[in-house]
C-alpha cells in the first residue's frame, strides 16, 4: 500500500496498491464497513488521491496505458483527472495536463471550505514550484465542478512554495521567495497581482520547515541548531505560545486542521524512540504537550548527556555550523559513544 486518504466525511478511504516494487499503482475505494467499491483506477503514479469537499470523488494522476511492456515502455504525458465515485474511469474529467512537458506534475490541494483547488507544480523532483488556483463551484445538478479560469499565484520557477491553508479567498503559503530561510505569507486570490502579506517573517538564523493551520492559529516548526522547535502563531502573526519539547528533538510530524484546536505532534531523537504528543490550543492555561500512550514496554537506555557544539565554518564564519553531540555509554562497553550531526 502506497497511499491511503480518508474522505472528508469519513465514509471512504481511497487507497493505492503497487506490486513487486513497481511505481505503477492501482487505486481502489473502501467504505467504513470494509467493502471495496467497484471503482478501480489503473496506471496511476505519484499523486495521492485528493478528495472533493463533499466526498463524491477525488483527483488523481494517471498515465496512458503502456503500449508495450508495462515496466519498460516509455510513458506519455500524465494527466490530473477527477474521478466521481461509481463513474467509469474512462470518462474521468481532465483537470490539468501539459502534453508538451511530460516532466511537469501538479500537487493538488482542496480548501476545507470547498472554494478553491490549488496546484503546486514542478518539473520532476525540482524543489522550486509554480502555483495556480482555480475556483470550485457546485452546478445545478449538485456536482462540484472546476472553473476554467486559472488564477496565477506564482508564475516563475525560481523558489519553493508550499500551500498551508486558506480562509475564504485568502491563501496562506510557506515560501522561500525573498526569504531563503522561509516565511509564511497571505495572498488574496480575489485580487489581480496581489501584494504578499508576511504573517511569519524570515528568521535571522532559524529555518521555517513546516506550517500547519489550526483553529485561529498556525503551528510552525523551526530548525534551530540541528534540532526543531515549534511555535503557535496567531493569524495576525502574533506569537501565542512556544510549547516546550524535550530538547533537542526532531519533529517528525504535525497533524492539525484549520477548524480544530486539537493538534498532534510526533517527535524523536538519538536517545529516545518516536513519541506522539497532544496539544490543545484552547486549554484554559497555556497549551502543554501531553504525551500519548506508547505501544509496548519502554526500551531501557543508558543515561545520556547531550552537548551542542558550535564551530566556525571553513571560511571563518562563526557559528555557521551547529552540531548536536549526544554522548552515552555504548551498549555492552564502558566507553563513550559520540554522535555528531552537522547542519548543512
Amino acid at each position: 500500500m502506497t497511499a491511503a486518504d480518508v474522505s472528508p466525511d469519513g465514509r471512504f478511504v481511497a487507497y493505492a496498491l503497487s506490486e513487486a516494487g513497481s511505481d505503477w499503482r492501482t487505486i481502489r475505494v473502501r467504505d467504513t464497513d470494509g467493502n471495496d467499491l467497484p471503482d478501480v483506477l489503473r496506471w496511476t503514479k505519484w499523486v495521492n488521491p485528493t478528495w472533493l469537499p463533499d466526498s463524491s470523488g477525488f483527483f488523481y494522476w494517471r498515465y496512458p496505458e503502456p503500449m508495450g511492456e508495462e515496466f519498460t515502455a516509455a510513458m506519455g504525458a500524465g494527466e490530473l483527472l477527477l474521478h466521481r465515485l461509481g463513474a467509469d474511469p474512462a470518462a474521468d474529467e481532465t483537470v490539468w495536463v501539459r502534453p508538451d512537458s511530460h516532466e511537469w506534475m501538479p500537487d493538488p490541494w482542496v480548501s476545507a471550505d470547498g472554494a478553491w483547488l490549488l496546484f503546486t507544480e514542478s518539473p520532476g523532483t525540482d524543489s522550486r514550484t509554480t502555483v495556480q488556483a482555480r475556483r470550485l463551484f457546485v452546478d445545478a445538478d449538485g456536482l462540484y465542478q472546476v472553473a476554467k479560469t486559472v488564477v496565477p499565484v506564482v508564475g516563475e520557477l525560481t523558489d519553493a512554495h508550499h500551500v498551508v491553508g486558506s480562509d475564504g479567498d485568502t491563501l496562506y503559503l510557506r515560501t522561500e521567495r525573498d526569504a531563503g530561510r522561509g516565511r509564511l505569507v497571505a495572498v488574496d486570490l480575489a485580487v489581480t497581482d496581489p501584494v504578499w502579506t508576511a504573517i511569519v517573517p524570515e528568521h535571522a538564523t532559524d529555518v521555517l520547515v513546516d506550517a500547519r493551520p489550526a483553529a485561529g492559529a498556525f503551528v510552525v516548526t523551526w530548525s534551530c541548531d540541528a534540532a526543531h522547535r515549534i511555535e503557535v502563531i496567531g493569524r495576525d502573526g502574533a506569537l501565542l505560545d512556544r510549547p516546550d519539547l524535550p530538547a533537542p528533538m526532531s519533529v517528525i510530524g504535525v497533524a492539525a486542521r484549520s477548524g480544530s484546536s486539537e493538534v498532534f505532534v510526533g517527535v524523536t531523537s538519538f536517545t529516545s524512540r518516536a513519541t506522539s504528543y497532544r496539544l490543545l490550543l484552547d486549554a484554559p492555561r497555556a497549551p502543554e504537550l501531553t504525551p500519548l500512550p506508547q505501544p509496548g514496554p519502554e526500551l531501557a537506555l543508558p543515561d545520556a548527556n547531550v552537548q551542542r557544539v558550535r564551530a566556525a565554518s571553513k571560511d571563518g564564519t562563526p557559528g555557521a555550523d551547529d552540531a548536536a553531540a549526544p554522548r552515552r555509554p555504548a551498549v555492552g562497553t564502558g566507553t563513550d559513544l559520540a554522535l555528531r550531526v552537522r547542519r548543512l
